[in-house]
């Protein structure tokens, strides 16, 4: 259910870097945290570019706030990598 949320208005690679943004988010969250993850893979898909990568990695620090370490790199460095790849 999570990747259906997310993947709305995605297709392609896009769709799966951002079910496989959420999975693996997902792994350490759950309950209001999930819907955080769900919340940032909605926003992403507004459309990005230029100076919107800060606001893409601002919002995984904000779903980062229950995870840690190595989670939080991961969250990070998938948000930047959808942002380079959707047009809106």
């Amino acid at each position: 259910m999570l990747g259906q949320e997310v993947n709305e208005g995605l297709s392609g690679k896009d769709t799966y870097r951002v079910v496989m943004l959420g999975q693996e988010v997902n792994e350490s969250l759950s309950g209001q945290d999930t819907y955080r993850v769900v919340m940032l893979g909605q926003k992403v898909n507004e459309g990005l570019f230029g100076q919107d990568t800060y606001r893409v990695v601002m919002l995984g620090q904000y779903v980062n706030e229950s995870l840690s370490g190595q989670d939080t790199y991961r969250v990070v460095m998938l948000g930047q990598e959808i942002n380079e790849s959707l047009s809106g």
